[in-house]
């Protein structure tokens, strides 16, 4: 995929993924935080839940404007969500005993997203378009 319009069009198509994924978690997450059945303690958690979600959407953001220039912010998005994967793995084995089946269904699954989002970090090899100055100079 040599083509610079090719690229940027990939990975403006996984920023975007990952800004809706971000912000649809986002909203559950606001909503949970009005349920009347949450304590305090889990209330004050989702507000830094909440904050990352929408932050991390909003950053996300900046990939699509400058989609070449930024793209190591997929990078450090799929990082994170295979973090966050393999902990959400963790907990179905631990805690609700979900059948190994669906538990690495979900895995699979997740590691399947995280892949597209770090392969969009590395497309292009990290190199500005011809006749745009690099990040650094803007």
């Amino acid at each position: 995929m040599n083509n610079p319009r090719h690229q940027k069009r990939l990975i403006r198509v996984i920023a975007l993924a990952g800004i809706g994924i971000n912000f649809a978690y986002g909203i559950g997450l606001l909503h949970s935080f009005f349920s009347p059945q949450l304590s305090h303690e889990v209330q004050e958690i989702l507000i830094s839940a909440i904050a990352l979600e929408f932050g991390w959407a909003a950053l996300l953001t900046r990939v699509v404007v400058w989609p070449l220039e930024s793209r190591h912010l997929l990078l450090f998005t799929g990082l994170t969500m295979a973090l966050a994967n393999g902990l959400h793995a963790m907990h179905q084995w631990v805690h609700t005993g979900d059948s190994t089946g669906a538990i690495a269904l979900n895995l699979l699954t997740g590691m399947m997203i995280t892949g597209l989002f770090v392969l969009a970090a590395f497309i292009g090899q990290f190199r500005s378009l011809p006749g745009r100055p690099p990040l650094q100079q803007q």
